[in-house]
């Protein structure tokens, strides 16, 4: 089987991502800040790249690349729809608040934490694969905005990606003498819907507890009423 436009688009989109991740990574690995700028214009060359390297190899599926996007934004605007008026980063697991602690760290330093004695203020965030987190944190400063508000865009972004991927990936497996497209969008449907990680509001004693660091007299950028 050929591949297809919306193929193209995915790996694209999944190029950006990964590359801002790995760019911070390596900035931060090799002692340099992590600055939003350099990282933007070699993410999206990356994706152009990605682009064009398979541009020339795939076949016009239009109905396919219409199915995909239309996964992909209907999934994005049912996770934002869920997380209203807020939209703040929602769920009540106990360890909610280190995430968001994570990213005001990185937000606030640019920089990712290597001092164990961050652990009071961080807890298992120190050793935590911070890939979301980077991604929040870059956004943020992408748009003029902070990690805590570019947090559940970002992460309904990738959930929607993953579900167009896992439209495209049941189109191929699906057998040619059967209506592909729509039993793949059937099968995306679940990672839209599924509830177990989006409550609806977040808890908001989570909150109160995105603190600053021990030690700090800077109030929490994040009050509740």
């Amino acid at each position: 089987m050929p591949l297809i436009g919306a193929e193209a688009v995915a790996a694209s989109a999944l190029a950006f991502l990964a590359t801002a991740i790995a760019s911070a990574y390596l900035s931060d690995s090799i002692g340099l800040a992590i600055r939003p700028l350099p990282i933007l214009v070699c993410s999206a060359g990356a994706a152009a790249a990605m682009f064009v390297r398979l541009r020339r190899l795939v076949a016009r599926d239009t109905a396919a690349l219409a199915a995909f996007l239309g996964c992909v934004a209907a999934t994005f605007a049912w996770l934002l729809w869920r997380a209203r008026p807020d939209f703040l980063p929602t769920g009540s697991g106990p360890d909610l608040a280190h995430h968001l602690s994570l990213l005001e760290y990185i937000q606030r330093h640019w920089r990712l934490p290597h001092d164990v004695s961050l652990y009071e203020y961080l807890g298992e965030m120190v050793d935590y694969t911070p890939g979301s987190h980077l991604l929040a944190v870059l956004a943020g400063a992408w748009v003029g905005s902070d990690a805590l508000h570019a947090a559940l865009p970002v992460v309904a972004g990738t959930v929607a990606l993953k579900a167009g991927f896992v439209f495209l990936i049941a189109r191929r497996v699906l057998p040619d003498d059967r209506p592909r497209v729509p039993f793949a969008v059937m099968a995306a449907v679940p990672v839209s819907v599924r509830r177990s990680n989006w409550s609806p509001r977040v808890q908001e004693t989570s909150l109160r507890t995105m603190s600053t660091p021990p030690g700090s007299d800077r109030t929490s950028p994040v009050e509740t009423t």
